[in-house]
């Protein structure tokens, strides 16, 4: 049976939709505004299918009606960001050609140059012991990252067109080391609930900002460098109630002539690993940070949201949200007692011999334009 429905896809449509169909739209939107966006992409292929098919099931009207309502621009930020999502849960579990950097006992971190561009990946892994709210909480307050990271200099929330609940754009300023000048990078990201995937894990999708983001892109200050970020992010898998292992995947291209591979080396086995344990220590208890992480923990709508669903995924494997704190307390013990880390103490920075490679050309005899052009008014003098 058909009858003319009003059915929410980003504008407004009266269409012969039929019941099926309706109810299974309304279901993508309610799951796409949850950031269950593995699950609406599974509905939306499903009845993408129904289109290519033709389906004898479905009159022509019916089919009409549904092709227009998967035109509207709603769809296509939704498919859009499916495929982003597809390729990073790819990238996160790919192992193929990458150069392994760091194997410790708990985190491993590779790296390689990306076919065909001008960036490098880099593919951190590792077990952090802390509660899976409290990381979630670290990474999602961008505009605090430089209260938890020594290398952020500055970070800025940026307003979105359409806010949503696990969405943010941000534009953040990193330090870079002599000669380089520091980069800075405006980014678009949002989190992915998937809680109840065959693999469950809360998954953040960034990339640098684009046109159809509709976010203002902030200019660089002087001598600083805009970096782009292609698809990246992490995941964060529950392993047990203070046990999370983190995958995380950064695709960066840091707009320079020669990138010399120690310093990649140095950034994979120095900086990603601090930076894993940084969370870690950070994350097991909150109340030693800045009062903002526990004032937003306390007061956005977010986290009760998170609280709730990480209690609800806990409960179906037969833990209670007592034993659940128990085991948080238990697992940040452990990591207290085998880790000695403090992360106010930054790294040391890239050996001077890497970074005076970067202005001398690189190390297999290939002179830099610096060397080229004093070659050159060398000759230019002996030819008179």
């Amino acid at each position: 049976m058909t009858s003319s429905k009003q059915v929410k896809t980003g504008v407004s449509l009266s269409l012969s939709l039929s019941d099926l169909h309706t109810a299974r739209l309304s279901e993508i939107h309610r799951l796409y505004n949850d950031s269950k966006l593995f699950s609406a992409s599974r509905i939306l292929s499903s009845l993408e299918g129904e289109l290519e098919a033709n389906d004898a099931k479905c009159t022509t009207a019916e089919l009409k009606a549904l092709e227009a309502a998967l035109a509207t621009p709603f769809f296509a930020r939704l498919r859009r960001e499916c495929e982003e999502a597809q390729q990073l849960r790819i990238l996160l579990e790919d192992r193929q050609g990458w150069t392994l950097s760091y194997n410790g006992s708990e985190t491993r971190v590779w790296y390689r140059r990306e076919p065909g561009m001008q960036s490098h990946s880099i593919l951190t892994e590792g077990i952090i012991r802390a509660p899976l709210l409290n990381v979630a909480a670290l990474m999602y307050e961008a505009d605090l990252y430089e209260r938890l990271f020594w290398y952020v200099i500055s970070a800025v929330q940026l307003p979105l067109p359409e806010p949503g609940r696990l969405k943010r754009a941000a534009h953040i300023t990193a330090y870079a080391p002599w000669p380089l000048f520091n980069r800075d990078i405006a980014l678009n990201a949002y989190a992915i609930d998937g809680l109840d995937e065959e693999e469950p894990c809360f998954m953040v999708v960034s990339r640098s900002l684009q046109e159809h983001d509709g976010v203002v892109e902030p200019e660089s200050e002087s001598r600083v460098v805009r970096v782009h970020m292609h698809n990246s992010g992490f995941e964060l898998l529950p392993v047990s109630p203070g046990v999370v292992t983190a995958r995380f995947l950064y695709n960066i291209d840091p707009h320079l002539a020669f990138l010399p591979t120690a310093l990649i080396n140095w950034a994979a086995r120095t900086l990603c690993r601090w930076s894993l344990r940084t969370l870690e220590s950070r994350a097991r208890d909150l109340s030693k940070m800045p009062k903002e992480y526990e004032e937003r923990l306390a007061t956005a709508e977010v986290y009760d949201y998170l609280g709730k669903r990480l209690n609800g995924y806990w409960l179906s494997k037969g833990i209670s949200k007592e034993d659940a704190r128990a085991q948080e307390q238990r697992a940040a013990r452990i990591s207290v007692q085998s880790d000695n880390f403090n992360p106010d103490d930054a790294p040391s920075g890239p050996p001077t011999s890497v970074m005076t490679s970067m202005v001398r050309g690189e190390p297999s005899g290939q002179p830099s334009r610096i060397k080229k052009s004093l070659a050159r008014l060398w000759q230019s003098g002996n030819a008179h």
